[in-house]
């Protein structure tokens, strides 16, 4: 492939939407459509690899290309979700949305994402145990936030078994509620409150009306 002539930002844009079709249109992992498309541009030069937030712009981009109306549907459908949760599992636990849910690059393969801002990790633990829901406690996770107290990872009890969804739940301690470094300027397929990074359960009700 000769990318010799073209500019940094041009193989930037270019890459991002490769990457961007093996997610939507393949369902491809991000991080291996990410190293799958890049191992096609040998000796890139610097600056001429997009980071997240590029591939996430090119994805939404995708989306609102060829199949608006299915990606609306899964977005809506993933942030009910994410509020029912928020209201009825995770109530009085500083329980926000976060990630791809939130800021409209996810897909049918997407985890909804909750950070939960509490010193109390075992109350988190009882609320899923009260509720009858087996959950996972995670090592790690990929995250830009401090190392979370714990993560928790389940399937939402509210989708159906032929089409689950699975949530993982961060949970941090108090002090770190004020770092948000998902926060972002909205691009043009997006709302600002889509990119405001995190989201609590009352804020995302005002746009689920």
């Amino acid at each position: 492939m000769f990318i010799d002539a073209a500019s940094p930002a041009t193989l930037r844009r270019e890459i991002a939407q490769a990457i961007a079709g093996l997610i939507v249109h393949d369902l491809t992992p991000w991080q291996t459509a990410r190293e799958k498309i890049l191992a096609d541009y040998p000796r890139l030069p610097a600056g001429a690899v997009p980071d997240g937030a590029e591939i996430e712009s090119a994805v939404r981009e995708t989306w609102a290309v060829f199949a608006p109306e299915e990606h609306a549907r899964l977005l809506r459908c993933r942030r009910e979700a994410a509020w029912h949760l928020m209201t009825e599992l995770f109530e009085g636990l500083d329980a926000t949305l976060t990630g791809a849910v939130l800021n409209g690059a996810a897909t049918p393969e997407t985890n909804i994402r909750l950070e939960l801002f509490t010193d109390d990790v075992k109350q988190a633990e009882l609320r899923l145990l009260n509720a009858g829901i087996d959950f996972d406690v995670l090592d790690t996770i990929d995250s830009r936030m401090p190392t979370p107290s714990e993560v928790l990872a389940f399937l939402d009890p509210g989708a159906t078994s032929r089409d689950p969804v699975g949530v993982l739940v961060e949970i941090h301690s108090p002090r770190f509620r004020g770092r948000n470094p998902y926060r972002r300027t909205p691009d043009a397929r997006q709302e600002a409150w889509e990119a405001s990074g995190r989201m609590t359960a009352s804020e995302l009700e005002k746009h689920l009306r």
